[in-house]
């Protein structure tokens, strides 16, 4: 979600109904950003006020809120709703890794991205609630100038020849933040960067095996058995039943599968938690124009078999089709020309920066690219597919020596 455009979807709601986010002290708030505007101003005592917008933005895991000061200046205040599947130092843990995150990529590439005036990493501040102050950036993000979800999210073809360039090259420029170890950002005391832990997972890892073997014992299906045979029972009431040993069968596998893979070496590609069109910020007058990236909470060092084509361009293992919902998403020529399309961008993105052709490389690997969907489908949706599949067809295919 585009957590700092200028044109939200702003609900007239009452923020207080938001349950999840908690009892948050509003006042206490705009003190809060009063007192660091002051101290960025040099001024404790300069005369200077702040409103708190009515209207706010809730989506996944946060609720955002605009703050306009005086001087005409206006900051986003981005609040962590309650709850959700980590542990509290783990949720502590990715606010610090998403702000150092942002400020290495403000201070060590030519991204663009939010700055970070202040943040609390747990509720227990006057506030109430964890949260970060950032930049307000002007902008609407890229789904929205394309005409949002009601156009089916796509891009228009008539915006390809830009805009793919454009993700490209940003995509060359996230990926060659490296690392000899995978794992989150973090920012050390006298200012300077490492990789930790990732959160709810361990680390750091000195090898894609390494964290494959983490991902396969610690990272939850997300579905519960029971939930998944109903949803399995629904559609397809032949295929429930395997569907079902498929998934929970996938880490134990896929595990098993790991000592025989040719998994590439370090360093390591940063990888954008989300890298998808609703996370880019853009001129609504030139919306091919990419002005700022936003949301790196989820964001960090990765195994390159784990790197995909940006979220927008759809791909769907070939692997997988056998499964009931997949089968309604079938590949074809079009959808792989456009892939094709869109690496031929980033092969020559990499050829004007001087990089090395890791990434073109990798989102050509058939074998890589239906590993990252199919564990993003195990971790992050939960799909009833035969995932076994994908792991029978990396087989296959460094058997025969193919990408």
């Amino acid at each position: 979600m585009a957590a700092d455009s200028g044109d939200f979807a702003w609900k007239d709601t009452d923020i207080d109904l938001e349950r999840e986010l908690g009892e948050v002290n509003w006042p206490a708030l705009v003190d809060y950003a009063l007192i660091k505007k002051q101290t960025m101003l040099g001024d404790p005592e300069m005369p200077i006020a702040c409103q708190l917008a009515d209207k706010y933005n809730a989506g996944g895991r946060n609720v955002l809120r605009l703050l306009s000061f005086s001087d005409d200046t206006k900051w986003i205040v981005r609040l962590r709703r309650r709850g959700g599947e980590l542990k509290s130092s783990d949720w502590e843990l990715r606010f610090h890794s998403e702000v150092a995150t942002m400020r290495f990529l403000a201070e060590k590439t030519r991204i663009r991205v939010p700055q970070v005036y202040a943040y609390e990493t747990s509720e227990l501040n006057p506030v109430g609630a964890a949260f970060i102050l950032m930049e307000f950036l002007d902008g609407i993000n890229a789904i929205d100038a394309f005409g949002g979800l009601g156009g089916g999210g796509q891009v228009p073809k008539e915006h390809h020849p830009s805009f793919f360039p454009a993700v490209a090259e940003l995509q060359a420029e996230i990926s060659s933040v490296r690392s000899a170890k995978i794992g989150s950002i973090v920012q050390l005391d006298d200012g300077t960067y490492d990789i930790g832990p990732i959160p709810d997972l361990g680390g750091p890892f000195s090898t894609a095996a390494e964290f494959l073997a983490a991902w396969c014992r610690r990272t939850p299906f997300n579905r519960t058995a029971s939930n998944l045979r109903a949803v399995c029972d629904r559609q397809d009431p032949d295929l429930a039943e395997p569907l079902v040993a498929s998934a929970f069968d996938f880490p134990k596998r896929l595990e098993e599968l790991l000592p025989s893979m040719a998994l590439r070496p370090g360093p390591f590609p940063l990888m954008h938690g989300d890298f998808s069109h609703h996370n880019f910020l853009v001129d609504a007058a030139n919306p091919t124009q990419i002005a700022a990236v936003v949301d790196w909470e989820q964001s960090t060092t990765v195994p390159w078999e784990l790197l995909r084509l940006p979220l927008f361009l759809p791909d769907f293992p070939d692997s997988l089709l056998r499964s009931w919902e997949v089968r309604i998403d079938r590949d074809n020529e079009a959808q792989a020309a456009l892939r094709a399309e869109y690496i031929g961008y980033v092969a020559e993105a990499e050829k004007v920066r001087g990089l090395d052709k890791e990434l073109s490389s990798v989102l050509g690997d058939r074998r890589s690219q239906d590993l990252a969907v199919g564990m993003d489908f195990w971790e992050n949706e939960g799909k009833p597919v035969l995932y076994e599949a994908v792991l029978e067809a990396w087989k296959e295919l460094e058997e025969s020596g193919e990408e």
